[in-house]
């Protein structure tokens, strides 16, 4: 490093690389607290750090973030690039500094101690570090040119898996260590992303953050920096790197009176093998002498159509289902002495799942709500792409697509015609999913034809051990219209096919869906 960092005495260096580890009693007076207690504990132990200069801010990159394997390169923290120590910059190429909490959001000038914390600063590629902006973090949707392993769309910026605690360790210290003191803007990490607007100090998705925290543990490289960080460059700490369950503490409980803290993460596993297998995964509170309980929780990354969480009672009785994007923390009661959570998934994702704040019981009763209609399946096609439980086929010249053509009601609708003239194509669209967890089932969906023959065999099938077909489309409408099918007469449903033939095969003959929803009743 550069004489122009600042000198550390003799005796403390060699200390340093002897010990590197948490010195004795430096979080004494926060030992015993929890919750806000904590956290202002915290505010006082790390506060006050000796700041750096953003030029020194180089030198220390190159330190704190060197190559393990190449000690003239350091690695960067979204593309997991090795590159020369020499080539930072701002040119394309080089690699420069990434606030992983945006300085738009709270400090935007230097003369901001949090614009030179090292704690949060990173080693980035030029062009990466541009994609990523002042976007939160959560996640992603496109991969990212130049690093294969990060997602962003135009909100939010997901990095790498084995780096997504480490950020979010950063960005927990953040949040504690700038409480609004002394000049310094107060951050803090909100849960919805339309409040992090530039300019603002929050930074978002908190549920995001902390299924990251849990998914990805303190590494000993992490420990390395943090000491490195604490010894040589500010002397103060990461304390989520020290001690990871304080995060829990401040964040996940730990300030409400009555609560039992029952905190935990369950995540799917990685199974794109397997895929269209299920994962079901039931996790159960039980009090004893209970009549009424309560539990805390936010579900993340429940893609809509691919999973969901389902709240239920002790007689495995539904009453309460979540779909779709969540985050928020909420409240769910069951008049019951026991609660479960039940996550259903069928998408090869890890970052799915929820988060379990705490579970209360009371004395009350209140009676169990019915259950109700739940969306199982929803999709408008809205891109080039087909969801995996989609599969496509046919006979002869057949040929189903997702296109923008034959003016579709959003986006993109799916097409089914022929791929060539020919002598006939038979186009086939199926959902495969076994419906047999769910009564009275009911397919929504908008449908149209475009100069499409009529035939016999056009229209709507189910698979219930055999091909049934429950809605015919002869002599279907030339305009979008809406058609519900109620298949409660059914059961065991594991497909549901649309079918479109062409006695001739011509491409100018077919017929659009778009807009589906299946929905159904938890048995």
């Amino acid at each position: 490093m550069k004489n122009t960092l600042r000198l550390i005495p003799l005796c403390l260096f060699f200390y340093a690389m002897l010990a590197a580890a948490e010195p004795s009693g430096y979080y004494s007076s926060a030992a015993g607290k929890t919750g806000n207690a904590l956290k202002s504990a915290l505010h006082q132990i790390i506060d006050n750090h000796y700041a750096l200069t953003y030029a020194q801010v180089w030198d220390a990159l190159m330190d704190l973030d060197e190559d393990p394997n190449n000690s003239s390169n350091v690695l960067l923290i979204y593309s997991r690039v090795s590159r020369d120590k020499n080539r930072h910059g701002g040119a394309s190429g080089d690699w420069n500094r990434e606030h992983s909490w945006p300085k738009s959001h709270g400090f935007p000038t230097e003369s901001n101690l949090a614009y030179t914390d090292v704690h949060h600063l990173r080693a980035s590629d030029v062009t990466v570090n541009s994609i990523r902006s002042n976007k939160d973090y959560d996640i992603g949707g496109s991969v990212v040119s130049g690093a294969s392993l990060c997602r962003s769309d135009s909100d939010s910026f997901e990095p790498p898996d084995e780096v997504k605690g480490d950020l979010a360790r950063g960005i927990f210290y953040m949040a504690v260590r700038y409480e609004g003191g002394s000049g310094e803007s107060d951050l803090e990490i909100a849960e919805d992303p339309g409040s992090t607007s530039s300019g603002t100090p929050q930074i978002a998705r908190l549920s995001t953050l902390l299924a990251w925290h849990t998914a990805d543990p303190v590494s000993d490289e992490e420990r390395l920096r943090n000491d490195k960080i604490y010894y040589h460059y500010q002397s103060n700490r990461n304390p989520f790197i020290d001690h990871p369950e304080w995060v829990q503490s401040i964040w996940l409980g730990g300030n409400t009176s009555g609560w039992n803290s029952e905190c935990t993460h369950e995540s799917s596993p990685n199974y794109p093998s397997d895929y269209p297998n299920d994962y079901n995964h039931t996790i159960s509170f039980t009090k004893s002498g209970a009549s009424k309980m309560r539990l805390h929780f936010a579900a993340f990354r429940i893609e809509s159509g691919y999973d969901n969480v389902d709240i239920l009672d002790g007689n495995d009785r539904t009453v309460a289902t979540y779909t779709g994007n969540k985050g928020a923390f909420t409240s769910v009661e069951v008049s019951d002495n026991t609660i479960k959570l039940r996550f259903v998934s069928d998408y090869s994702v890890t970052d799915t799942g929820w988060l379990i704040d705490a579970l209360e019981w009371t004395s009350g009763d209140t009676a169990i709500p019915p259950s109700s209609r739940i969306t199982i399946f929803q999709d408008e096609f809205a891109s080039t792409a087909f969801n995996p439980r989609w599969t496509t086929g046919g006979t002869g010249n057949w040929r189903v697509r997702l296109t923008s053509s034959y003016g579709p009601r959003g986006n993109y609708h799916a097409v089914l015609d022929a791929s060539s003239n020919g002598s006939y194509s038979a186009s086939k669209l199926t959902y495969n999913q076994d419906l047999s967890a769910y009564r009275d089932i009911q397919v929504e969906f908008y449908y149209k034809e475009y100069s499409d023959e009529n035939h016999s065999y056009d229209g709507l099938y189910i698979y219930n051990g055999s091909w049934i077909r429950v809605l015919s489309f002869n002599n279907g409408p030339s305009s979008y219209t809406k058609y519900t099918v109620d298949l409660s007469g059914y059961s065991h449903i594991s497909k549901i096919e649309w079918q479109q033939y062409d006695d001739y095969g011509l491409t100018s003959d077919g017929v659009c869906i778009d807009d589906i929803q299946i929905t159904g009743v938890p048995r």
